[in-house]
């Protein structure tokens, strides 16, 4: 009944590698509360250690229940980057939110330098 990010994806848009310059698309699967006012904000960092969360798009679901939420992006330069799902209900964009329905969930992947990398199109968790 309450808000929740069910999953997190990140594919490459032409089934190759993933790879710095490479169109990419998440999808974030959550379930929406019974009231308006959830959501999404997504970000992305080019490292894990420490990240640099650049925020990439708010998303607000269309209706309660479960559905899948989509961007796209662009892969810059890094080895292991992340991408960033922060799903709340009402308040203001960040990467920390503190709210009692507020839930976040982090994807860390490797991004190849070009085509003969060996990285999986898609991940997920």
């Amino acid at each position: 009944m309450d808000e929740s990010i069910e999953r997190l994806v990140v594919t490459g848009l032409d089934g190759t590698p993933l790879a710095t310059g490479r169109n990419v698309r998440i999808d974030a699967d959550v379930f929406a509360g019974a009231d308006q006012g959830d959501f999404l904000d997504l970000y992305a960092s080019p490292a894990v250690g420490p990240p640099a969360w650049r925020h990439l798009v708010t998303l607000e679901p269309v209706a309660s229940g479960p559905q899948t939420l989509t961007a796209y992006y662009t892969l810059p330069a890094g080895g292991t980057q992340a991408v960033r799902a922060a799903f709340r209900f009402g308040g203001a964009e960040a990467i920390c939110t503190t709210g009692g329905y507020d839930e976040r969930d982090d994807l860390a992947f490797e991004v190849g330098p070009g085509t003969e990398d060996t990285v999986p199109p898609t991940v997920a968790i």
